[in-house]
This record gives C-alpha cells, sequence and structure tokens, in this order.
C-alpha cells in the first residue's frame, strides 16, 4: 500500500471490511482464512489464533497482536452485548454466520477513495514486507506467513526503497587483522 492509502480504506469502508482489513494486516491472513475463522480457534489464554489446514495443508498459530486484540473484542460480543458461541463466525454476519466473500464491499470501497488495482490479497504481501521492513527474519515471516518455503517468501515481499537506505546506513562491521 503506498501513501495515505491504508487510511482511505479505513475512512470509506464499513466497520465489518474494516475490522477485516486490519485483521488482514495484522496476521498477514488470507481473505478466505479470515472468513473461515471461528472463535473456537481463538485461543484466549495463548494470545494467539490457530489455524487449521491452510492453503498449504498445515496449521499455523499466529500471535495476537495490540491493533488485532481489539479487533477481536469489538467482534467478541453479539449485537445483544452477548458473547458469540465458540462456532460463530469471527468475521461473520451480524449473528455469526459465515460471509463467503467481501468482494462486493471490497471493490466498492476501493472505488469510493479511487485506490485502482489493489486486491485483498495485496493485504497478505502487505503484511508480510511490514514485517520485513520491521526487522523480522525472513524465516519467521516465513513461518508466519505459513509459505511452505523461504522462496516463495523472498519472491513474495516487497523491500522497500527506504528500507535499502537504512539498511546501508547501518555501521558496517569492520574487521581488524592483527599482528
Amino acid at each position: 500500500m503506498e501513501g495515505d492509502e491504508q487510511q482511505r480504506l479505513f475512512d470509506a469502508a464499513g466497520v465489518h471490511l474494516r475490522d477485516l482489513v486490519a485483521a488482514a494486516l495484522e496476521t498477514g491472513c488470507r481473505e478466505g482464512e479470515l472468513l473461515s475463522l471461528q472463535w473456537h480457534q481463538v485461543r484466549w489464554l495463548q494470545n494467539e489464533i490457530f489455524l487449521p489446514g491452510t492453503k498449504t495443508g498445515e496449521g499455523r498459530h499466529l500471535p495476537i497482536s495490540k491493533e488485532l486484540r481489539k479487533v477481536r473484542d469489538r467482534r467478541k460480543l453479539d449485537p445483544h452485548g452477548e458473547e458469540r458461541p465458540a462456532a460463530a463466525y469471527g468475521f461473520g454476519n451480524e449473528v455469526g454466520e459465515r460471509i463467503g466473500s467481501v468482494k462486493t464491499a471490497w471493490t466498492g470501497t476501493c472505488r469510493r477513495v479511487n485506490i485502482i488495482g489493489l486486491h485483498f490479497h495485496d493485504l497478505r504481501h502487505e503484511a508480510g514486507s511490514r514485517r520485513l521492513e520491521e526487522g523480522w527474519p525472513l524465516h519467521a515471516v516465513s513461518a508466519w506467513l505459513g509459505h511452505a518455503s523461504i522462496e516463495t517468501t523472498a519472491r513474495y515481499l516487497n523491500v522497500g526503497r527506504m528500507q535499502l537506505h537504512e539498511l546501508n546506513d547501518r555501521p558496517k562491521l569492520t574487521l581488524v587483522k592483527k599482528g
């Protein structure tokens, strides 16, 4: 995402889509992974989400960040103020039923804020790239995204120009020759 695109999306999106976008950026999850997430997959005591059998067939555990915790807390109660049952979908409709897609909401929101060519899946790329920029090792980003190989992750992520400048400006190790 470039410039103020995230803020423009958040400002124009409805509450459900805004929460879903925030969760995608905080977890690196695919749209289908988030839409199929049920409350029993949220491990409250461990502060993590468990995604069973993802695209690669492997389950993965994702830590819940402070931002994701805010989304989780907003969504855990139904319209009557009752905690949603374990089988309800975390990003379901108002009664916790599964939603199949947010394509219409996504396309309409992007159109309203004049963002061209941004797909929901691009949020996954953005999330991984942000972790890399934050200094996460490539193998950790790969595991977090659930990639089967580190090569996939390396092709998948974008290294920003500013990150290259920051890396270039880091103090360099110098070898001192003894003797």
